[in-house]
């Protein structure tokens, strides 16, 4: 799970990827973040927040793909920083529903990150290939980030 510009604009972004061989149709994606945060009369409450994706389905998934949350003036991490975030003990629910049609049966996923799994100023790294005119993926490197480079 990474925060990066993307389009000049602070991006929580995460990638997810479709296993099997076939495509799974109908798919919804689904970011919950949950915090603590401080009450007027005294002590803590945990609050929970939908994040607003840049597309949360699509009628076919067919390999990977990156969820991604635009952090602006409405998003409920406008502001974070690591610090606060692990002040808040902040967690974020990733969530993948959708249709195998080979077995014609509803599937879901669902990962659990901390504040401790987020990166700074890093992106995902490229896992599309061209070979003899087919499009593969490395799956191996789903989660491998880089630095991302400063327009300058």
């Amino acid at each position: 799970m990474v925060i990066a510009p993307l389009n000049g604009k602070p991006t929580l972004m995460v990638r997810v990827g479709n296993e099997n061989h076939h495509s799974m149709v109908e798919a919804k994606f689904r970011i919950m973040y949950s915090r603590d945060q401080e009450l007027a009369e005294g002590g803590d409450f945990r609050y929970f927040h939908d994040l607003k994706l840049h597309f949360d389905q699509l009628t076919v998934f067919p390999a990977a793909l990156t969820l991604r949350h635009e952090i602006n003036e409405k998003s409920p991490l406008g502001g974070a920083t690591l610090e606060s975030l692990e002040a808040e003990r902040a967690l974020f629910f990733v969530s993948v529903v959708g249709i195998d049609p080979v077995i014609a049966a509803e599937v879901q996923t669902q990962k659990d990150y901390s504040w401790r799994d987020l990166l700074f100023g890093r992106r995902f790294v490229e896992i599309y290939t061209q070979e003899e005119g087919r499009l593969t993926v490395d799956y191996g490197r789903l989660h491998d980030t880089e630095p991302v480079q400063r327009a300058d």
